[in-house]
């Protein structure tokens, strides 16, 4: 015990630096995978508007399930290493989550609507 605490008397600032050390390193390990998943998860939900747009485009109105299947071929096609990360019911929920967007988007982008549908929300044009 008294060998112990000579150690640390003589050694403090070494200790002190090798605490601070480990506790950056703590940090660090759970902050960095917080960070790459929110990243990830903003990229995977714009695509996925980009994705909903595009098979509302090819596929029409009224064809909901078909088009959920077609986004998730298309995202196993563009994400393919996400395919055991995510399961079908997360990516259906995180469809959803997209289409909420796209429904607002078509809603007020006269030319998005257009770009789908072949009409103008309002038959005037701009």
């Amino acid at each position: 015990m008294n060998l112990m605490l000579n150690f640390l008397i003589e050694y403090w600032t070494l200790a002190a630096l090798f605490i601070v050390g480990f506790l950056l390193l703590a940090v660090a390990i759970f902050k960095f995978p917080t960070s790459i998943k929110d990243k990830l998860y903003g990229k995977i939900v714009e695509w996925l508007i980009y994705a909903c747009i595009e098979a509302e485009k090819y596929l029409g109105q009224g064809t909901g399930q078909v088009k959920l299947r077609y986004v998730y071929d298309l995202f196993i096609q563009r994400f393919s290493y996400l395919r055991y990360l995510i399961s079908f019911e997360t990516f259906s929920l995180l469809v959803d989550e997209a289409l909420m967007t796209v429904k607002k988007l078509l809603e007020t982008n006269d030319d998005l609507m257009f770009y789908v549908y072949g009409t103008y929300l309002n038959e005037g044009g701009d």
